[in-house]
């Protein structure tokens, strides 16, 4: 009796700590290309040096994902680390860092349309009027000029130190570097290099506020603090600067109304009014995650969706938060998650 009893015991431990799955059987890549259902787009960035990056899809309408959409369109992988994606005159634009290239791809059937090549190590792709992107780059010294209808390379504007994001404003590219302490603004219609605002090493996000005002995260470096700094974007005066003990962070991104910010350190999610007066205490979302590795608003609803890269190697994960903090939805993708494009 008292094995039995220990056995019942045992089974009723084991079956609570068995967890529920977190999605549905993902399906096959053309049950995903439609126009009518709400897409989540998620760039798990792999392996360095594994070609193991993928592309991922969640179907927030029917509840389901699909992984590595890119090879079931093409039959190859994609590449070597899957740094960012862009959607820009009627097509995907992905940025994979470690193949040097920029892949376009169908935005229905998900086949390739072409790539450019003869990148040294791009990092974010900004869309500009009259078919012209801009690309930043880890080693290129440079902001590299290319023209999407021809997918060809036009040109350079040196910029020294790794350039990573880009935010487009009229005539004006404002440009983050993470190994310098300037933020640069390039006017777009001559290609050339305006003026550059201090604002602390290692910029690396950045984003508008529903007051049109510029906020940069910067992540610091050894033995000096991150900061999270607002900038006047016509008169290019620092507004406001808080300043982190530490470095480390980044990830920065703005609710849809532009009154809140996010940003990611530690692997944990904070989050600060535009018009607080101080830096958070306590992490906003810290429960359910590992290690929160990438970021995203959804346009519409606000909704915030966090990549959990996990440890690394086995697949990570996406969490969906509401605006008030609740969780409402978990998926397993790929491996290091890193970022989102909602479609």
């Amino acid at each position: 009796m008292r094995v039995l009893i220990c056995l019942l015991i045992f089974i009723g431990l084991f079956s609570a700590c068995v967890p529920e799955p977190e999605s549905p059987t993902p399906v096959t890549g053309q049950n995903l290309l439609n126009d009518r259902d709400d897409f989540v787009y998620v760039i798990n960035e792999g392996n360095f040096r594994w070609g193991n990056a993928t592309l991922s899809a969640i179907n927030l309408t029917q509840n389901f994902t699909t992984s590595d959409l890119y090879y079931l369109a093409n039959q190859q992988p994609l590449g070597d680390v899957f740094q960012s994606m862009t959607y820009a005159e009627g097509a995907f634009w992905l940025v994979v860092n470690n193949s040097g290239k920029v892949e376009k791809i169908d935005k229905q059937s998900l086949k390739s349309l072409g790539v450019i090549g003869g990148l040294r190590s791009p990092r974010y792709l900004c869309a500009l009027p009259n078919h012209k992107a801009y690309i930043s780059d880890l080693y290129e010294q440079a902001i590299t000029v290319v023209d999407l209808s021809t997918l060809q390379i036009k040109g350079k504007i040196a910029l020294p130190g790794w350039t990573e994001e880009m935010l487009s404003e009229d005539s004006v590219v404002w440009v983050t570097n993470i190994k310098k302490e300037y933020i640069y603004r390039i006017n777009t219609q001559t290609d050339v290099i305006k003026d550059s605002i201090e604002i602390g090493i290692g910029g690396n996000s950045l984003g508008k506020d529903a007051q049109g005002r510029l906020w940069v995260y910067a992540t610091g470096a050894d033995g000096i603090g991150a900061k999270l700094v607002c900038l006047n974007s016509v008169n290019k005066e620092i507004i406001k600067s808080f300043s982190f003990l530490s470095s480390g962070g980044g990830n920065l991104k703005i609710s849809t109304d532009g009154q809140t910010l996010y940003w990611l350190r530690a692997g944990r999610v904070w989050k600060m009014g535009v018009e607080d007066i101080a830096l958070p205490n306590e992490p906003w979302i810290q429960q359910d995650l590992q290690n929160a590795y990438g970021l995203g608003v959804h346009p519409t609803t606000g909704d915030i969706f966090i990549a959990d890269a996990m440890d690394y190697v086995q697949a990570g994960k996406v969490i969906q938060y509401s605006k008030a903090g609740i969780q409402k939805g978990s998926w397993k993708v790929g491996v290091i998650p890193n970022g989102f494009l909602f479609q």
